[in-house]
């Protein structure tokens, strides 16, 4: 948890500089894997989301925006590091890790519960209004892309690539049902 000052400091370092494009989490999840009791927590469990939190988020991408930085968001981390996979599985009551073995990845990107629950928090994310601007996130000028996960990784998967293909393929396309305008990375 980075405050007000650290935020500005670092987005006036990287505006003079030329750097135009960062990438910033959109996502904290839950208590149970990296995360500790005084952090700015975005999902407290599935579909429970902390305003205060978001409102920190919008904070930023307007701060982004203020600089001429566009930003690339992300929606959950593949390590427990805040949250993650770890997280997601933890609210199912599957046995997690900070580090997820290939059956805790398996988990993650196949069980309908997990999926609908990550896909309401990317609906809630692209439809929200960001309170600084007054734009939903979805036609925020500020945000060239979504990245669905940090550092994905194949799991069990025979090394096919078939299960994380099809994974991407299935958030890419929910991505895009409610938002046309804007990137959907790897």
């Amino acid at each position: 948890k980075i405050g007000s000052s650290s935020v500005d400091g670092i987005l006036d370092i990287y505006a003079s500089n030329s750097i135009r494009v960062i990438r910033i989490w959109g996502f904290y999840d839950g208590m149970n894997c990296g995360s500790y009791a005084n952090d700015n927590i975005i999902q407290t469990a599935p579909g429970v989301y902390s305003e205060a939190a978001l409102v920190n988020l919008d904070k930023v991408i307007k701060k982004a925006k203020d600089r001429n930085i566009k930003v690339i968001l992300t929606f959950v981390n593949y390590w427990g590091d805040l949250g993650g996979i770890c997280q997601y599985n933890t609210w199912d009551g599957y046995s997690a890790s900070n580090s997820p073995t290939s059956a805790e990845a398996d988990h993650f990107f196949t069980d309908p519960d997990i999926q609908g629950w990550y896909k309401n928090y990317i609906s809630m994310l692209l439809n929200r209004v960001n309170t600084q601007t007054g734009i939903a996130y979805k036609n925020e000028p500020a945000i060239m892309a979504w990245e669905p996960m940090n550092e994905a990784r194949n799991p069990i998967d025979s090394g096919s690539g078939t299960m994380l293909r099809n994974w991407y393929q299935s958030i890419a396309e929910h991505i895009k049902s409610i938002d046309h305008n804007h990137l959907v990375t790897p």
